[in-house]
């Protein structure tokens, strides 16, 4: 005989028309008067039961084995639309798994609603509010799911002001709301991630600034602003095609560069403690490619700074000299 019942039920067998006054109920090997059997079942089981009667030489019914098989469930999980949500009165949707007869939805506990949609929505809950779900299947209801917790934060709201010092110097004001951390992008390939940074830039044309922003639960939003550089004297060298080689040197070093335009350049040679050693004087570059021998003969062995000005702009850089 079998029979089917929910997980973690109580399942009960009963015995009715027995007739003798003295009788015992012999049930997985227990003797009991107690005509009524209650089972919490918790997995598949088989119980056995026998029926004696003392009054009629202890004759008994034939063992009888009772299958009880629980129902399986499909999993049962759920989840929501978002892990965060930023901002006021926005909806929250939570989704139940499976194929499932119906979904009891327990908000903070209560329920708030049950149908046999899988889905749930919810607007202008709070922060931490707490959503499960229990399904029913084949008349009976699964345990609970998985917990889903609402998060939601103040979202955070981007902007900010600058003032222009001159000469490339700009001061950036940040004015967000609800920013926790903030990273801002100058536009020249640099960035800072100060409140309000200053920063210089080197060359007149047209930049766009972005301020991006997090706050909690890593809430973000981001702004940008066009910002126009003007009166910046900038170097006639291109200092990405300076070189001085070969380095270290011995005797002399030579130093190849292109200029946007003919003009004069100082060259000034001084060591570790800033003392002056040595001062070529002044040279004439061209418009181009340049290529200038330094001699160094005179200058003892050691680390030097050469000093390279091209009456706009004084870049710095070390040579070695050897023996």
């Amino acid at each position: 005989m079998d029979t089917l019942v929910c997980p973690k039920s109580t399942s009960g067998i009963r015995f009715s028309n027995i007739n003798s006054s003295k009788y015992s109920i012999f049930l997985n090997g227990n003797a009991s008067r107690d005509s009524n059997y209650s089972f919490q079942i918790g997995q598949d089981t088989t119980v056995h039961f026998l029926l004696f009667d003392s009054l009629q030489s202890n004759c008994g019914t034939a063992p009888v084995d009772v299958n009880i098989k629980t129902i399986k469930f499909p999993p049962l999980s759920i989840s929501a639309d978002q892990s965060v949500y930023c901002g006021g009165n926005l909806p929250a949707t939570v989704t139940g798994s499976g194929n499932f007869e119906e979904y009891d939805v327990y908000y903070n506990d209560s329920l708030v609603q049950s149908d046999v949609t899988n889905t749930y929505t919810k607007t202008g809950f709070k922060s931490g509010d707490r959503v499960v779900m229990k399904a029913k299947f084949q008349g009976c209801v699964t345990d609970s799911s998985n917990a889903v917790v609402l998060l939601q934060y103040d979202a955070p709201v981007a902007d900010f002001n600058y003032k222009n010092g001159g000469k490339g110097l700009f001061t950036f004001i940040n004015k967000s709301d609800f920013d926790k951390k903030r990273t801002w992008y100058f536009g020249d390939g640099s960035s800072d991630t100060s409140a309000n940074p200053s920063h210089t830039y080197t060359t007149n044309k047209i930049y766009t600034v972005w301020l991006v922003i997090s706050g909690d639960g890593g809430c973000m939003d981001s702004i940008s602003k066009t910002i126009t550089t003007t009166g910046i004297r900038t170097s006639l060298i291109d200092q990405e095609s300076l070189l001085l080689m070969p380095n270290p040197c011995k005797n002399s070093i030579n130093l190849t560069f292109f200029s946007k335009t003919e003009g004069q350049l100082k060259l000034s040679l001084s060591n570790v403690n800033g003392e002056l050693i040595k001062l070529p004087g002044i040279l004439k570059m061209t418009e181009g490619n340049n290529a200038i021998v330094i001699p160094l003969e005179d200058v003892a062995p050691g680390i030097y700074y050469l000093v390279i000005n091209d009456g706009r702009q004084a870049i710095a850089r070390k040579i070695m000299i050897t023996p």
